[in-house]
């Protein structure tokens, strides 16, 4: 596994309103780059969102995206299962 972060600006056209708080995506992927999990930032670093979880498949989770090994902005797992906690318990 490895943890990505983007700068939601990257989707901006095409990332549904209902995301549209959300300024980084913090994206884990597998070793082929199909994406697990993903956490949505607001503009304070808090998170906003999480994915899947509670039948909300996600944004990417839930799409044909791959990111490539091309895609370096990586964050540490410790880091991204601590946004995680915060986010589940924020989006709960």
């Amino acid at each position: 596994m490895r943890h990505i972060a983007v700068d939601a600006a990257v989707f901006s056209g095409s990332v549904p309103e209902a995301y549209a708080r959300v300024t980084q995506w913090l994206i884990e992927l597998d070793d082929r780059g199909v994406p697990s999990r993903e956490i949505g930032l607001g503009d304070d670093r808090g998170p906003l969102y999480c994915a899947p979880r509670d039948g909300d498949r996600g944004l990417f989770t839930d799409s044909a995206c791959l990111f490539g090994s091309d895609w370096t902005d990586k964050i540490g797992a410790h880091q991204f299962e601590d946004l995680w906690s915060l986010a589940q318990a924020a989006d709960s």
